[in-house]
């Protein structure tokens, strides 16, 4: 949009001030449908989002006539009305589109019209800036309040009628996945196969804001890990059903199947399609296109519910990750593995500390700092140097104790016997890797 100035001349001859006149960048469209087109093109908008744009405006298109949008089934094959952008300049559009709007948000769910008017404004944001139009009519439409949803945690019975569901292998691990780690979807998809560890039943994923973090599963993401994963050693761990069109990012392919990684989007449409009888138990299967299922957002919220219930502590879902991990996976050198902590020396490493703490915090001190510092050894005192050298020879001394009663290092041990990549032993510790 370009602005140049304008003088004219006043009734007695003397010249205005220049005023601003906006110069169109290009050409109107004929109508409102190739106005859209423009727009989505245009402004930038994402492939995976240009559909829920397109069906937004397509609504608003009736609106903009005066016209309340059709609803439910009678909604399949109409055709918005043909009108001129320019007409959405009408001085009395404005007030007609209040009521068409209030009457629209009672038929329909507060988020779906907050979204349609927020995508409008989006549109008519862009056209004014190319000179097309001069006013925004939807200036006095007001976003409605999103009422709180109390039943957004599913029921136990709920969950298990999910798990009956005759499903692909890929969803029911994803949901298992979902629900047993409390994680968030978009992480989860994002999980590659070698951000996994097996043994300690958990990954290691990045969340909001680029932290790395880790998501835990339990038992029943472990009998289906195997399975999806097959002999795949990289790569994404949940793939789409065909191969990655051109153009993919080398991150979200997978290098042994040239297969892509599922999408958000995708996996959204999936769980919502196969739920919708399970959200709406009294429908008839003739109605169940018309109808809502669940989201996946709903599997980690029942999580937690269901861990409040249960007295668990949830403070949080993902817990930050370690430069060294208790269990790492195998490197992609053959033959090699990083050594590993056992589980229960952990545990019993940290109750020693946890015991450590509370004793210090239980013990009486001394109220003089003075006094303690006079009774401290400095570091170059020599008896702070005769302490240091019996704590080494006792180490080494336990060492060789060790040695001779043919004690070994769970650690040590535990590496040299690791499966290189590739190995089907490395996934045989939860079932069939077929």
């Amino acid at each position: 949009m370009a602005i140049e100035p304008v003088t004219e001349l006043g009734s007695g001859g003397a010249l205005r001030l220049p005023r601003a006149r906006v110069v169109p960048l290009s050409a109107p469209p004929a109508s409102y449908t190739a106005a859209v087109e423009r727009y989505l093109t245009g402004a930038g908008i994402a492939k995976s989002s240009a559909r829920i744009y397109r069906i937004s405006l397509t609504t608003w298109g009736w609106i903009l006539t005066g016209e309340p949008a059709p609803t439910g089934p009678a909604r399949r094959g109409a055709k918005p009305p043909v009108f001129p952008i320019t007409s959405i300049d009408d001085p009395a559009l404005p007030e007609v589109l209040a009521e068409l709007a209030a009457a629209r948000a009672d038929e329909m769910d507060a988020d779906t019209v907050n979204r349609e008017l927020s995508i409008a404004r989006k549109a008519i944001g862009w056209w004014q800036r190319q000179g097309w139009i001069e006013g925004d009519p939807t200036i006095g439409i007001e976003r409605r309040p999103t009422p709180p949803d109390r039943t957004k945690a599913l029921a136990e019975n709920q969950i298990a009628a999910l798990w009956r569901l005759d499903v692909a292998l890929r969803e029911k691990t994803q949901w298992k996945m979902l629900y047993e780690s409390a994680a968030r979807a978009d992480e989860v998809l994002c999980l590659n196969v070698e951000d996994l560890y097996p043994q300690d039943k958990r990954g290691k994923i990045t969340a909001k804001g680029g932290a790395t973090e880790w998501i835990h599963w339990q038992s029943g993401t472990v009998q289906l890990l195997p399975r999806l994963i097959a002999r795949r050693t990289r790569g994404p761990l949940f793939l789409t059903d065909r191969k990655a069109p051109a153009g993919t990012p080398t991150l979200d392919v997978c290098p042994e199947t040239g297969r892509g990684r599922l999408s958000y989007r995708r996996a959204e449409e999936i769980f919502e399609e196969n739920t919708r009888l399970l959200a709406n138990p009294l429908a008839s299967p003739e109605d169940i296109e018309d109808l809502d299922g669940w989201t996946l957002h709903r599997l980690r919220y029942s999580a937690l519910t269901h861990d409040a219930e249960d007295g668990t502590s949830t403070p949080r879902c993902c817990w930050p990750a370690p430069a060294t991990p208790p269990s790492a996976p195998w490197r992609d050198t053959p033959g090699t593995s990083p050594s590993a902590t056992p589980l229960h020396v952990a545990a019993r490493t940290s109750r020693r500390q946890a015991g450590g703490d509370i004793g210090r915090a239980a013990r009486p001190h001394r109220v003089s700092g003075r006094r303690r510092d006079r009774d401290k050894p400095g570091p170059g005192h020599p008896q702070s140097r005769a302490v240091g050298a019996r704590r080494r020879d006792h180490g080494a001394g336990r060492r060789a104790v060790d040695a001779r009663r043919g004690h070994r290092n769970p650690g040590t041990e535990e590496a040299r016997l690791a499966p290189a990549p590739g190995d089907p032993a490395r996934w045989g510790w939860c079932g069939d890797s077929t």
